[in-house]
């Protein structure tokens, strides 16, 4: 999702950039809070993913970024006209840097948590 939203800027294509990278962003914060609170939010809510990865220690940047992404997720949805492609760049940024800290978590640990599906968190 995070290369494939990088190439739809190149393209200069915001929404499909935006949408992308919202939810490489959503993943990447289920597969963080999976790690490190043993669980995800399974509701329908992204306000309720946002208040769960609140929850893990030292989150205060990460949990900024996905609520950005999250803010402008009905704007890429429903207006993309609205959008430009330096407002598909800004979430894109905030996606990889929540993807990047569910690969160091991963890198940490050693492995994938053999209770996770890999399939569930490709970002």
């Amino acid at each position: 999702m995070i290369v494939g939203a990088s190439s739809e800027i190149s393209l200069g294509r915001s929404h499909s950039s935006g949408t992308l990278s919202v939810s490489a962003a959503v993943r990447a914060s289920d597969l963080i809070c999976d790690v490190k609170l043993k669980g995800h939010s399974t509701s329908a809510s992204h306000q309720d993913a946002i208040g769960q990865l609140s929850q893990v220690p030292n989150s205060g940047n990460l949990v900024a970024d996905l609520s950005l992404c999250i803010s402008l997720k009905t704007e890429f949805n429903y207006h993309a006209s609205n959008l430009t492609l330096a407002d598909a760049q800004v979430v894109l940024d905030a996606a990889k840097r929540l993807a990047n800290e569910a690969i160091r978590l991963l890198d940490t640990n050693g492995a994938f948590p053999t209770s996770l599906n890999i399939g569930d968190y490709a970002f």
